[in-house]
């Protein structure tokens, strides 16, 4: 996710310290989790997200993906490079 643009699908500006996300396009299930909070685990912490975005996987987004800002990562522990956390 990139903060210095506005997020396509809330329209809002966030900042690196914004727990928010984009979920890759299967689980972002056509807008149905938009705004909703999601728990994202790893390295036995937790962390609640909203989801503001989706990152597009007919536009290079692998299918599982959660696409978040370093408030997120930190939080967890993970650099946010890991995959299969969902």
């Amino acid at each position: 996710m990139v903060a210095d643009r506005p997020n396509v699908r809330d329209g809002k500006y966030h900042s690196d310290n914004a727990r928010v996300v984009a979920l890759s396009t299967r689980w972002y299930n056509n807008g149905k989790r938009c705004l909703d909070h999601i728990t994202i685990e790893c390295n036995g912490r937790s962390v609640q997200a909203k989801v503001v975005d989706e990152c597009d996987s007919t536009r290079g987004c692998a299918d599982d993906i959660v696409d978040g800002y370093k408030a997120i990562w930190k939080a967890i522990g993970s650099s946010g490079k890991q995959r299969g956390l969902g």
